[in-house]
């Protein structure tokens, strides 16, 4: 009696892992981002940033809590991306970049790179993305969604 307890215990245990592993959400395959025109202030209310609408694609690789990938968004080439998840939510980075723009109505070239913080649910993700200088972490983000595609 004790060993058949055991082996449906057993059997239990498996199948609530195999339910658990389907519900953790997984970030792999292709996204399609948009995000809206925003007007963004400064938490202390000293600047204020707009932002035009974007639109992309993430191309995504996640094992364990691992995210390897890429972003395509207005510029040419897609920048290599890389970030962590627990399944619900997500942050990913781009490389660094040299990145075109105009100051005071002057070219110039910045180094930028793409940060990605949200949540994951099902085939939606939602959260903010913005450009960062260089190595910053703080950077004025815009909200976006993305769907995956099918």
């Amino acid at each position: 009696m004790r060993i058949r307890a055991g082996i449906l215990l057993a059997s239990a245990l498996v199948q609530l892992s195999a339910v658990s592993a389907q519900r953790a959400a997984t970030l792999s395959g292709t996204w399609s981002v948009e995000a809206a025109a925003a007007d963004v202030v400064s938490p202390d209310g000293s600047e204020k940033w707009s932002f035009v609408a974007i639109s992309g694609t993430l191309q995504l690789e996640h094992k364990d809590k691992s995210v390897t990938g890429s972003w395509q968004g207005r510029m040419p080439a897609p920048w290599a991306l890389s970030g962590s998840s627990d399944g619900k939510t997500f942050e990913l980075q781009t490389e660094v970049r040299d990145v075109p723009m105009s100051r005071n109505g002057e070219q110039q070239t910045v180094a930028r790179r793409w940060i990605f913080k949200g949540t994951i649910d099902g085939g939606t993700l939602t959260g903010s993305m913005g450009l960062s200088e260089g190595d910053a972490a703080a950077t004025p983000s815009q909200p976006f969604t993305a769907t995956r595609a099918k």
